[in-house]
């Protein structure tokens, strides 16, 4: 019985010491990743008016006649080009201001679910537009990320449950390039909604060219029916989206559902 005892005790001992292993090789994983992220984020600074570029260390007054005339954008010291030539899946860059939402964004199908900018192996992966949507053409972009314990991706859409989170973060900035020129789109949020992934009666995901009026319409209803609370802003045919998805714990396969509407 002695022995029994023993055994059990050396058996607990050596599943804590693996846990604890793991624990903290996968903490320091998680924290390398992060600071790839973080020396990206230490370079976006805004600019205070159309055309001009600030960065630490050079300001740039841009003379593109046809980046003058586009309107509701400016550019930032997001350097998408050069991100782009590092990484040719590179699709925009992801912003919420005061919170960890500040991330690239890729396409190439579920690649980057576990890969990040760098293409190496990464638990906290980056996120991604779905690999249907086309970012030129199509009405509503739909982006994922993960949601991380550590607070990390996209996580802080869990936030939006709370309707005072939703008033103080109600603008989502998105950055593309256009012409090798980033230009910031910002996006204020209309509908937040938990989900199931197999919900058959609303697949939030299958909405992303909304060409028909009537495609349209049924995606603003099924919004609706299932919205946590009303943020009052209205939308019409014409609008463009951006849907931010992540899991969400609360039942099974659950979904975290992010949809905003392009200030025009």
């Amino acid at each position: 019985m002695k022995k029994k005892y023993i055994f059990s005790f050396l058996l607990l001992i050596t599943i804590l010491v693996i846990s604890s292993i793991y624990f903290i090789k996968n903490y320091k994983e998680q924290n390398d990743e992060e600071n790839i992220f973080e020396n990206l984020r230490n370079e976006i600074e805004e600019t205070d008016e159309i055309g001009n570029y600030h960065s630490k260390d050079e300001t740039t007054r841009m003379e593109n006649k046809e980046f003058n005339n586009l309107k509701q954008v400016s550019c930032c010291s997001v350097n998408l080009k050069a991100l782009k030539e590092q990484n040719s899946d590179l699709k925009g860059y992801i912003q919420i201001d005061d919170t960890n939402i500040s991330y690239p964004v890729m396409q190439n199908g579920t690649f980057y679910l576990y890969k990040n900018l760098n293409k190496n192996n990464s638990s906290l992966g980056t996120p991604f537009l779905a690999s249907y949507c086309d970012i030129e053409k199509d009405k509503n972009l739909i982006i994922y990320g993960h949601n991380m314990k550590s607070g990390k991706m996209f996580s802080d859409l869990v936030k939006y449950k709370n309707y005072n989170f939703y008033q103080n973060h109600k603008i989502i900035k998105f950055y593309t390039l256009k012409n090798d020129v980033t230009i910031k789109s910002e996006y204020e949020i209309v509908f937040v909604f938990k989900t199931a992934i197999n919900d058959e009666n609303f697949k939030y995901y299958n909405y992303y060219k909304l060409n028909e009026e009537s495609e349209y319409i049924e995606f603003i209803e099924n919004c609706k029916s299932i919205e946590l609370y009303n943020t009052g802003i209205k939308t019409n045919f014409n609008d463009r989206f951006i849907t931010l998805s992540t899991c969400e714990y609360s039942q099974t396969n659950g979904r975290m559902v992010v949809v905003a509407r392009k200030n025009s």
